[in-house]
């Protein structure tokens, strides 16, 4: 199988700019060709054995040459293997590979205020021999200069990227499904999963934070982006930080998801079926210069990355009425981390993981939240109609605040959490 395809986007901006030195939005305009192939074979070993109930090896591969970072080859390798009837165990190895979209290409610059801790503040300048005896010359690891202030706010902008290039890694799955014959109905499936992307692109929110602390443990792409004042009372301190993605650093991630279905045998009161679906994530860590685990926390750079999050449902039918109740968890979490590797307190010594501890880090705990929604509905067969009337988020439960500038200062993830509140809904629904 192949593909031809044409990645391009644009985006005309009306903003009006005022001044010879005003920041406003440019036009996002670019593009890129793809040829890919892709070809897959599945081969099976043994059947029908004692203790093997079958046993297939699958095999694919995926070539794909884009006119702007040349080929790359991508392979996968998955087998499976029954025991026994009721019993899947299956296992994936493969190649992974991301290319930067048309937005982390070709985004045209804007204005940004960037809010960030500068890695050689007011407490580690004078303790901190990473923040000494530089010479400042605007370029190189010279950009960690001792400043006066350690919270800044610069201004800045997001733009052209800095020699982008794609990502890739390796992906790794485990699980099993287990159908059993002595329950018909139940369906039980469980999965642990493990990725390792390098090269990792970095963009979005909190990018200027990122740059700044990239630049302090060396990754010299991103001290170009940093300009202090080398002159003045504001000497050596943030004059502009230019927003563009970068690849630096690796991303490890890790966990579990499980799923239950089940079908219960029918009734002289209806149909039911009820289903449980669960993901934890075990770890969430990023390295650009120190490792850093984000499992367990929001912050608006990485988004809300609480461990635990689950979906439980049970739909029923009777003739022509049905309903559906279903619960949603969101786990609990924190804003906010015990150590920020980026300067040490005098006296301080780094973790195994290069990561400085910070006790005055101010750690913000959120509880875990469960939102209940329900819905009925009837089924006009003879005109192919079905109604249905509800409720989405029946306790009118509120979402927590996390106190991170984000969307619309909304104080809270709008991502993850509902803000419209308990919402009643109807509709109709036409087959023609």
């Amino acid at each position: 199988v192949s593909q031809i395809t044409r990645d391009a986007a644009g985006n005309v901006a009306s903003i009006a700019c005022s001044g010879p030195s005003s920041i406003c939005t440019a036009d996002t305009q670019g593009g890129f060709n793809v040829k890919e192939a892709y070809a897959e074979l599945l081969v099976p070993l043994l059947k029908d054995m004692p203790f093997v109930h079958s046993l297939n090896l699958t095999l694919g591969d995926r070539y794909s040459k884009y006119s702007n970072f040349g080929s790359t080859n991508n392979w996968k390798a998955a087998i499976e293997f029954k025991p026994i009837e009721d019993l899947l165990l299956r296992a994936t190895v493969s190649k992974v590979f991301r290319a930067p979209s048309v937005t982390d290409l070709f985004a045209g610059p804007s204005a940004d205020s960037a809010t960030a801790t500068d890695p050689c503040g007011p407490a580690s300048v004078a303790s901190n021999p990473a923040c000494q005896g530089y010479t400042f010359t605007n370029t190189g690891t010279s950009q960690t200069n001792g400043i006066v202030n350690g919270s800044v706010y610069s201004n800045g902008a997001f733009g052209t990227k800095i020699n982008l290039q794609p990502e890739h890694g390796k992906s790794f799955d485990y699980g099993f499904v287990y159908d059993p014959n002595w329950l018909p109905g139940l369906s039980v499936s469980a999965d642990y999963y493990r990725i390792v992307l390098d090269n990792l692109i970095v963009s979005g929110a909190g990018i200027a934070q990122t740059i700044l602390t990239s630049c302090y443990y060396g990754i010299q792409e991103t001290c170009q982006l940093i300009t202090r004042n080398t002159s003045g009372s504001n000497y050596g301190q943030i004059k502009y930080i230019y927003e563009s993605s970068f690849n630096a650093g690796t991303l490890v991630t890790s966990g579990a998801d499980l799923n239950l279905h089940y079908r219960l045998p029918e009734t002289p009161f209806g149909n039911f079926t009820a289903n449980f679906q669960t993901t934890y994530i075990q770890k969430y860590d990023i390295t650009t210069g120190l490792r850093q685990g984000f499992a367990g926390h929001f912050d608006r750079t990485h988004g809300n990355l609480v461990r635990w999050r689950a979906l439980a449902g049970l739909d029923w039918n009777l003739g022509a009425f049905n309903a559906n109740w279903t619960a949603r968890y969101i786990g609990r979490g924190r804003v906010g981390y015990a150590c920020n590797g980026a300067s040490a307190a005098a006296g301080d010594a780094a973790g195994p993981d290069g990561c400085y501890p910070h006790p005055e880090n101010a750690i913000l705990p959120f509880g875990s939240y469960i939102y209940h929604n329900i819905s009925f509905g009837y089924n006009i067969e003879s005109l192919n109609t079905m109604v249905q009337v509800g409720i989405d988020n029946v306790g009118d439960k509120q979402p927590p605040i996390l106190y991170q500038e984000n969307v619309a200062n909304a104080n809270t993830d709008v991502n993850t959490y509902d803000t419209v509140g308990r919402y009643f809904f109807g509709k109709v629904t036409v087959k023609f």
